[in-house]
């Protein structure tokens, strides 16, 4: 068919014609009918180049019925002009003149089909272009969108960015002047506890330098008594024992805890020093309990003494018959125990006896060790030592001696 066609149109109808006929019959087996269509007229058109008229009539009929059944206007036209044409050169003007107007009828409707498609398509690519401008037109807004949510989004990250760095200047700024006042409270509770710390050791120096004239004159007293009844032995092994007292009270007295074992010395030492002055009018004991480690227990100094002295003085020295002093030691739910005990006469004799200088002479050593107690308590907060005293009575109920027990919490001084 290319062949064939490329011949038509070079006006070569004789060499074109045996191309389209072979196209034919292939298009006719394929029953494909616009090719078909196309080829018979082309046939037609070759037939009548060639100026065989017969052949031109007949296969230009046949392409005008196969355009009027398939309404190809195109077609038709071309079968009327090869109609008008073949009629014209054979002298049938009647034919002629009647084809003519068929096929200028046809090729103004063609006309007017072209340009009602041109004017179609111009509408439609007019349409197409004004799609497409509103297509720009909605990509720029789209554009500018987004360029608008950008630059908001941006302004809305330093905003936020902002606000968190100022959150945390806050932060940083209120947390540093927290740590300020918590360090200046802290400087100022550790100088306020120095100070307490200080003003109670100056208080226990205090009380212990009170403790020592006391303890001393008492001692002093003794020793007079014995040069006034005219016993130098005596008064000398007392001076002698008394020398070793002081020396340990002195040591000791510059100490806040010594352990429970110098304690035990320097009471047995006072203890042997009494009994010296009452000829052996009493004796004592000292007995440590299971647990009780002596050297590895810590009390305060000279916290036992007073006790003991009251327990001679106010309980054995009214005592008809021979006295005991008893001190027991033992250790009970982290407390180390301590009894004073003694089997006078009880605490209600002197108090009807109502001499004024031993009322004194208790109170002012019973006072001190209160006063003493209070501060080691304070200086720790908690009641690391107590104390408490009880009359014992006999079976009859009269008094049978005086109990005073002491608790000290165990641990290091």
């Amino acid at each position: 068919m290319s062949k064939g066609e490329y011949f038509l149109l070079s006006r070569q109808d004789d060499q074109a014609l045996p191309y389209l006929l072979r196209g034919l019959a292939i298009h006719s087996k394929l029953n494909d009918g616009n090719e078909i269509v196309r080829t018979v007229l082309d046939i037609a058109d070759a037939y009548n180049g060639l100026h065989n008229d017969r052949q031109a009539l007949r296969f230009a009929q046949e392409g005008l019925a196969l355009g009027l059944e398939t309404h190809a206007r195109q077609c038709m036209r071309d079968a009327y002009k090869i109609l008008y044409s073949v009629y014209d050169r054979r002298g049938q003007t009647d034919s002629a003149y009647s084809y003519y107007r068929l096929y200028i009828q046809t090729k103004e409707l063609l006309t007017a089909d072209q340009t009602k498609g041109r004017f179609a398509a111009n509408a439609y690519l007019g349409r197409i272009e004004l799609l497409n401008n509103e297509k720009l037109i909605g990509e720029q807004r789209l554009k500018i969108k987004d360029q608008q949510l950008t630059r908001a989004s941006l302004i809305r990250d330093v905003l936020i960015a902002f606000v968190v760095v100022v959150v945390l200047l806050s932060f940083l700024l209120i947390r540093n002047n927290l740590l300020v006042r918590r360090n200046e409270k802290l400087m100022n509770e550790n100088i306020l506890k120095e100070l307490q710390r200080k003003t109670s050791e100056m208080e226990m120096q205090a009380l212990r330098a009170q403790m020592n004239p006391h303890f001393i004159f008492n001692c002093l007293n003794s020793i007079n008594r014995f040069i006034v009844k005219n016993e130098p032995q005596a008064a000398s092994d007392y001076l002698t024992q008394f020398s070793r007292l002081i020396r340990l009270v002195l040591n000791n007295s510059k100490k806040a805890w010594i352990p429970l074992e110098d304690e035990i010395d320097m009471l047995r030492l006072y203890l042997d020093m009494e009994r010296l002055r009452f000829k052996d009018a009493f004796s004592y004991t000292v007995v440590c309990g299971n647990g009780v480690d002596p050297s590895g227990l810590f009390i305060p100094p000279l916290l036992i003494q007073p006790f003991v002295e009251n327990a001679i003085w106010h309980g054995l020295m009214h005592k008809k018959g021979r006295g005991l002093v008893t001190l027991s030691f033992f250790v009970e739910n982290d407390l180390l125990h301590c009894s004073i005990i003694d089997n006078g006469v009880g605490r209600s004799m002197p108090a009807r006896a109502g001499t004024q200088p031993a009322s004194l002479h208790k109170s002012m050593g019973i006072q001190i060790t209160r006063d003493r107690l209070a501060l080691i308590n304070r200086e720790v907060q908690e009641e690391k030592v107590m104390f408490s005293i009880e009359d014992m009575v006999d079976p009859s109920g009269m008094a049978a001696g005086t109990k005073v027990n002491l608790s000290i919490k165990i641990g290091k001084p």
